[in-house]
């Protein structure tokens, strides 16, 4: 892509002007901070990246109010059934409305063709640095932040929605200093995109499940696709989440690094049970 260092836009790679000021235009790899997307979205800062998409605070040009942009790694970008299927379920995730899920508001490209999605933007911080670090919560805290959890799911399933992927890293907290924290759900309908996609590689073999096999429920982890998961699926994650609240730590351990890939390989010929009795040493 191009951009603007004088007013911050960014164009399609054949630009060599830019429109406005006239100015040469700089060749650029990667969204950078100052950046305006769509003519719109003025990037303020990083917050976030992960295998599948990098996450920024965006300032809203027109109106000067904040959202998260959630921007999709060119590996995906590139595939034409993952930014089908990612908007398929971005438009889903679309219709839900609940004060425990996060907002989605805008879907679009950005001038190079990557896909992006405008999300509510949360002050606080995740679940899993929540517990890093406080250790464990609470009993209160956690049972609170697991019910309004569960409200926001229920909401979700009852529209016929499946997060498949419910771990402390989706569950934002806003607040986490008031009396009372709120939790929110992010990232409805990613996990599904993802698994949709032959080949896909985003840190895991071909063909692999999609998912964290710490949360997954055992019809997950035994095979079934996102197709024949249901709303079960997503409380027994929420449980092993409650459970981490409660403990600060996970009810099971999968095993060392070593030999991590070679045992989520075979984790679904392994029955669930046998999980909690494994011990670390291999």
């Amino acid at each position: 892509m191009k951009y603007c260092q004088q007013c911050g836009s960014v164009y399609p790679t054949d630009f060599l002007t830019c429109p406005r000021d006239q100015s040469a235009l700089s060749a650029a790899d990667d969204i950078a901070i100052g950046m305006t997307l769509r003519d719109k979205y003025n990037v303020v800062e990083k917050i976030g990246a992960g295998g599948m998409a990098t996450v920024y605070k965006v300032r809203r040009v027109p109106f000067n109010d904040i959202y998260a942009l959630k921007l999709v790694n060119k590996v995906l970008a590139a595939d034409p059934q993952f930014v089908k299927r990612f908007r398929a379920e971005a438009v889903m995730a679309h219709q839900l409305s609940h004060p425990n899920i996060v907002r989605i508001y805008d879907l679009d490209t950005t001038e190079d063709g990557r896909p992006l999605m405008v999300m509510e933007f949360v002050e606080g911080s995740d679940l899993r640095s929540l517990v890093r670090r406080s250790g464990a919560l609470p009993l209160a805290t956690a049972l609170d932040l697991a019910a309004q959890v569960a409200e926001g799911l229920d909401c979700a399933h009852r529209a016929g929605i499946i997060h498949r992927d419910i771990k402390p890293d989706n569950i934002l907290i806003a607040d986490v200093a008031a009396d009372r924290p709120i939790a929110k759900i992010a990232d409805f309908g990613i996990a599904k995109a993802l698994e949709a996609t032959p080949g896909a590689t985003i840190g895991t073999s071909t063909g692999m499940l999609i998912g964290t096999p710490q949360y997954m429920s055992p019809e997950h982890s035994m095979g079934m696709k996102s197709s024949e998961l249901d709303g079960r699926a997503d409380l027994y994650s929420l449980a092993i989440v409650l459970y981490e609240m409660l403990a600060g730590q996970l009810p099971f351990h999968s095993c060392c690094s070593t030999c991590s890939r070679r045992h989520r390989r075979r984790v679904s010929s392994i029955p669930p049970a046998i999980f909690q009795n494994r011990s670390r040493r291999c």
